[in-house]
Parts: structure tokens; sequence; C-alpha cells
């Protein structure tokens, strides 16, 4: 799937998230089983690349943490510069 054992490490860095972020990110979290993946790459096949979560599965949880539209939309462009930055890294490594 184009990782690498190296690409897993045994003990990961803390890494700080700012009070206002912390619910977006658990919300991000929760969803690292719901990516929508292809596998391509011609005739010899092998190369798995993912292009995006499943919004189905993150629509009731926005619904959950998002008391009114306003920050619905927000935490919705929220999971999205998420998303983004995470397929960037992770097709990178499969291409």
């Amino acid at each position: 799937m184009g990782w690498d054992p190296e690409d897993y490490a045994d003990e990961l860095e803390p890494v700080d998230v700012w009070p206002e972020n912390h619910e977006i990110v658990q919300l991000f979290e929760s969803l690292s089983t719901q990516w929508l993946a292809a596998v391509g790459g011609g005739m010899g096949g092998g190369v798995f690349i993912r292009y995006g979560l499943a919004y189905t599965s993150a629509y009731p949880l926005l619904d959950r943490i998002s008391p009114d539209k306003e920050s619905w939309d927000e935490n919705f462009e929220l999971l999205r510069v998420m998303e983004r930055a995470a397929l960037a890294v992770m097709n990178k490594r499969a291409g």
C-alpha cells in the first residue's frame, strides 16, 4: 500500500493541538478508517491511492459537534483542510 516499515514509529512524538481545534481533530481521528481508496497503476496494478474521506460517515459526527449551520460549515471546511493535507502525504508515498 505504499508504506515501508520505517514509516511506522514505535513511539510517536506528541503533537500539541490548540484548544479551539481539539474537537475537530478528534473527529478527524475518528474517521481514520473511512478513507475511500482505489488500486491502480496500469496492467500491473499495485498502486494504492486514497482519494478522500467518506463524507457520509463524517456528516453525523459533524451534526453532533456543530450547534448551528454556521459552525457546521466551518467544521466541515476544517475537516476538508485536514483531509487535503493527509491526502498529500499519503499519496506522495503511493506515487
